[in-house]
């Protein structure tokens, strides 16, 4: 369900196979896996697990861990003729006194059952098998859930503080001279102030536009003198003919 590509697949004899053609190494089916048994090669980086001898049971032979067992702790067949023999086998523990035997076998989680079951003694989570696997899509309805209650929390606060931002901004009263006098019952002083503003940029003009016309006065007071005033005036002190030519 976790492989984008559609490398994994279910063989017709009910194993899961990972194609190592087609895996793009992304690592989905790793962290999605309920059992945990897909790893990554550490050269490519593709997904691989146990294919039960798939090549071995095309060709009509038991998977080689089977046949290579020394004990018979490892059995293959079909499903119904295992189950019934791990309940005899579970009904002879007991017997003998060990009570904490079972079979790890979850059918009755979202996965359904396994095609390879274990008999454990104890937790099964000692021998690395989780108690309680479930099918990734099954998580999807918590996430979905989750993520809507989340959307709501965040809606519904900018909402409330948009609502607080409005009533703040009502009860706030416009700037200005008039609301300065509907606050105070007094004229405002902000018509005064701007007026004598005004008064000291006019005074400023006057004194700007003044000091031309003094410079113009003189040049024409310069331009009435005689030529021979105007030269010593230039010149500085003395009058001779000589200096001024």
């Amino acid at each position: 369900e976790a492989c984008p590509t559609g490398s994994i697949v279910r063989t017709e004899f009910g194993s899961v196979f990972v194609q190592p053609d087609i895996c793009n190494g992304c690592g989905y089916c790793v962290v999605s896996c309920p059992f945990g048994v897909i790893d990554r090669r550490p050269g490519d980086g593709r997904a691989f697990k146990c294919t039960f001898c798939y090549d071995r049971q095309k060709a009509g032979a038991e998977p080689a861990c089977a046949k290579a067992c020394p004990t018979g702790s490892i059995l293959f067949g079909p499903l119904d003729d295992l189950e019934r023999a791990a309940d005899r086998r579970i009904a002879q523990l007991h017997a003998n006194g060990m009570d904490d035997a079972s079979i790890w076998n979850p059918k009755e989680t979202s996965v359904g059952g396994t095609h390879a079951f274990f008999i454990v003694r104890g937790d099964a989570r000692d021998y690395n098998l989780p108690p309680n696997p479930q099918v990734p899509t099954v998580l999807l309805k918590q996430s979905w859930s989750a993520a809507g209650i989340a959307a709501a929390v965040i809606a519904g606060v900018s909402l409330l503080a948009f609502a607080l931002g409005n009533n703040r901004s009502a009860g706030v009263p416009p700037a200005g001279p008039a609301a300065s006098r509907r606050r105070t019952g007094k004229p405002s002083n902000f018509a005064g102030n701007t007026t004598l503003a005004q008064a000291s940029h006019s005074a400023a003009r006057r004194q700007r536009s003044a000091a031309p016309c003094v410079v113009h006065h003189a040049r024409l007071i310069r331009a009435s003198l005689s030529p021979r005033a105007r030269r010593t005036t230039m010149y500085g002190e003395g009058d001779s003919d000589d200096r001024t030519q």
